[in-house]
């Protein structure tokens, strides 16, 4: 076999499984400078208008998750405070630094959410046996019941959505692994 059948060969990668696009070749996209990346960045237009359709459905659903809170004398934020207090066990309560990193929101940021949502009635605090530093959190019944009244909107909203959720996720193309 000659030396440059070989060359030609090892440069022939047709058959080598496609990679994903990482995050260093889309930042040379949008630099402008693409002219060394190894993935196709441009995905079909088929793959935009589901992104496009599935962001505004969330976008949706989100708003009128917003809405119901509102009507319930609730911000998103504090509504979703609630739940991330609700969903932990009895037994292990949440923290407000825990909280914080739940919202991706900053500690005093939620020591300041949790101070709202104590003198609204919303929560109770409670000081933690095994580490007096540490206050745990947990719903007042009024909390419970305003949670309860959401959560149930809610769950038939997104319910009511599963089916288009579903179909979007499915349109999308299967990650080729790497």
């Amino acid at each position: 076999m000659s030396s440059a059948y070989q060359s030609i060969q090892a440069l022939d990668i047709s058959n080598a499984a496609p990679t994903q696009p990482d995050m260093e070749d889309a930042i040379k996209v949008l630099d402008g400078d693409d002219s060394e990346t190894k993935h196709p960045l441009r995905a079909p237009l088929a793959d935009y208008e589901i992104l496009a359709r599935f962001r505004h459905a969330l976008r949706s659903y989100l708003a009128d998750s917003e809405r119901v809170a509102a009507e319930a004398g609730l911000t998103a934020q504090r509504y979703q405070a609630l739940l991330a207090i609700r969903t932990r066990p009895l037994t292990q309560p949440i923290s407000v630094g825990e909280l914080a990193k739940h919202l991706v929101i900053r500690p005093h940021s939620a020591a300041e959410l949790v101070a709202r949502l104590e003198g609204a009635g919303l929560i109770v605090r409670k000081e933690d046996p095994l580490d007096r530093r540490r206050v745990l959190l947990m719903l007042s019944e009024e909390g419970e019941r305003r949670l309860s009244v959401i959560a149930e909107l809610q769950i038939r909203e997104l319910s009511e959505h599963r089916q288009t959720f579903s179909r979007m996720i499915d349109m999308l193309p299967v990650p080729v692994s790497v």
